[in-house]
């Protein structure tokens, strides 16, 4: 008889103390400390982030000693911002064992950074029928000069552009031209390029 019970009592799952603490304050993209409370006869977990929308559990930490990783720093996944979150702790060797849920709790929207462009312009004639102008600007990646003008023999034009992995752009322009066609179309051409920065 006594092996019968024995038997029986071994056959029945372990009961774990381990309990979840349900995280507050959690940003997609940043850092917080996740906690719970442990005994000494809790098994080690992965950490797992739950939601309805997830086809699967997303592991956040693996080999988790519950007596000493409390609080654990974790990185949060980016995940869209909603409600209706869990943290679950399971077995390491099979994940459909779960030791802890913690409650329900919310992620909000990871930070973003802006983007802005300054670009100015200065267009300059000067008494001897010379044009010039200049574009500077920052936020692009290319640098480039072009240079227009007369000659005794006609227009001559030159340009040169360079593109760099930088996040600044300068670019200088300078043109002189006695010929106002030619000038209305370089200054349209400027124009456009400054416009499509």
């Amino acid at each position: 008889m006594f092996a019968k019970v024995f038997v029986l009592l071994a056959a029945l799952p372990a009961v774990f103390s381990l309990t979840l603490d349900t995280p507050t304050n959690v940003t997609s993209g940043l850092v917080s400390n996740v906690t719970w409370t442990a005994t000494d006869d809790d098994p080690t977990f992965t950490l797992e982030l739950n939601h309805p929308s997830f086809g699967n559990s997303l592991a956040l930490a693996n080999n988790v000693n519950p007596t000493s990783g409390s609080p654990l720093n974790i990185e949060w996944p980016i995940v869209p911002a909603d409600s209706g979150y869990t943290l679950s702790a399971v077995n390491i060797t099979d994940i459909n064992t779960v030791f802890s849920t913690s409650g329900s709790f919310s992620i909000a929207q990871a930070p973003t950074t802006g983007v802005s462009a300054s670009v100015s312009t200065t267009f300059t004639v000067s008494s001897s029928s010379g044009v010039s102008a200049s574009v500077t600007g920052s936020s692009g990646s290319t640098t480039g000069t072009s240079s227009a003008g007369t000659s005794a023999s006609g227009t001559s034009a030159s340009a040169a552009s360079t593109t760099s992995t930088s996040s600044s752009f300068n670019g200088a322009v300078s043109f002189k031209s006695g010929n106002s066609a030619v000038l209305v179309a370089v200054l349209s051409a400027i124009a456009g390029a400054a416009f499509y920065l």
